[in-house]
């Protein structure tokens, strides 16, 4: 038996999404129109949503979804994992004291610790995590957080680096590290950074 999927492309993510699977290309086509007018009415015309209808038998269905289910076991990891990694590394850097800190900066305002988490899961598509604190120009201190990530069908790896928003003097940061929304903000940097990791694996097919 035949489906019709109605399939959108997001112009400024630069990606696809399914936006359903009707029984007749007659009604495929009606919701084609409609988002077609909902695009125009809410998008500029340089970064609209186009929308197209595809043909697929019942074989297809079955292996798209075993596709999409594979996919998502080898890039899938806990948001749990992630924010233990996170504890850990917070409480790190809190155990190393503000002078014992100032005393490891280089002359470079950099500092040579890093404080480093290895991850020992097998269902999650991470295996490191660290933490490098780092001063800006203005004296303020921020923090640049590393994921290594793999697929775990190819073992294809690489490591991924981002700044957290959150920065102050010594005394400030050591505060906010014993916080949750510390915690918090690393989670959520740790899933953009997988996300990008992912992503750009896709771009290069």
């Amino acid at each position: 038996m035949a489906y019709y999927e109605v399939w959108g492309w997001d112009a400024f993510a630069r990606e696809e999404y399914l936006c359903g699977r009707y029984p007749s290309r007659r009604k495929a086509e009606d919701v084609c129109v409609r988002l077609r007018g909902n695009a125009k009415r809410s998008q500029g015309s340089g970064l609209r949503d186009t929308f197209s209808v595809r043909e697929v038998k019942g074989d297809d269905i079955k292996r798209q979804e075993r596709e999409k289910g594979e996919q998502v076991m080898w890039r899938s990891y806990k948001d749990e994992s992630l924010r233990e990694c996170a504890e850990q590394l917070l409480k790190q850097f809190r155990e190393l004291s503000p002078a014992k800190l100032e005393k490891g900066k280089s002359q470079k305002n950099s500092w040579r610790k890093e404080f480093r988490i290895n991850w020992k899961d097998e269902t999650d598509c991470f295996d490191e995590v660290s933490l490098r604190p780092y001063c800006r120009d203005n004296g303020r201190l921020r923090f640049f957080m590393d994921v290594s990530v793999y697929c775990k069908k190819t073992n294809e790896r690489g490591k991924v680096t981002s700044s957290l928003s959150f920065e102050g003097d010594l005394d400030e940061v050591f505060r906010w590290a014993d916080t949750k929304k510390a915690v918090e903000e690393c989670v959520a940097t740790g899933k953009e950074l997988i996300r990008f990791w992912w992503e750009s694996q896709e771009e290069h097919g």
